[in-house]
């Protein structure tokens, strides 16, 4: 599982579930490559676009229109290259470059007018967030076993998610988690 920063402005952490699965290289009897390909859910998001038109025609009839989507879940497939060095029989230390897709999942939608109108401001039909994001990871890993371990590790978006010029916010929404995973060897 991990905890998700959903807002670096808000503070709000979501829990959420991950299942992935890695390939590893061993370079010699200290240091290993692994790619790994890792989906997740992210819940708890809280992001909302909103967008005000007021439209008048010749007729001198004005029609205000209001129209927002809020954003509160994405799914996000990783892709993680990770270099692991052993410091000893039990514990790695782990450091890496990440891409992300992400993709929206669940939007509520709401409109307010005061009018008939087939018009619809082009600013809400943008993404609510970018699609694309890397980051670089840090973490632990402890192994139980032959086959066991316990990971721990901090992964950091470097992208702002959200288009400001959009959303005429500073807040920043980072793709970024901490994620403490039972990983088993086959």
């Amino acid at each position: 599982g991990s905890a998700i920063p959903t807002n670096a402005g808000k503070g709000r952490l979501a829990y959420g579930p991950m299942i992935g699965i890695s390939l590893q290289h061993q370079l010699n009897r200290k240091w290993a490559l692994e790619l790994e390909v890792v989906a997740r859910l992210v819940g708890n998001y809280g992001l909302e676009l909103s967008a005000a038109d007021t439209f008048v025609y010749l007729s001198g009839q004005t029609i205000f229109h209001n129209e927002s989507r809020r954003l509160t879940e994405y799914r996000s497939l990783e892709v993680p290259l990770v270099v692991r060095y052993r410091t000893s029989n039990a514990w790695t230390i782990l450091g890496g470059l990440r891409y992300s897709h992400l993709k929206p999942t669940a939007i509520g939608r709401s409109r307010n007018s005061n009018g008939q109108i087939d018009a619809v401001s082009e600013r809400v039909n943008q993404p609510l967030i970018w699609q694309h994001d890397y980051g670089i990871l840090l973490g632990l890993e402890y192994r139980l076993g032959p086959t066991w371990a316990l990971q721990m590790r901090y992964t950091q978006g470097m992208r702002d998610l959200s288009p400001d010029d959009l959303y005429q916010s500073t807040e920043t929404h980072l793709n970024g988690d901490l994620q403490i995973t039972a990983r088993k060897k086959f």
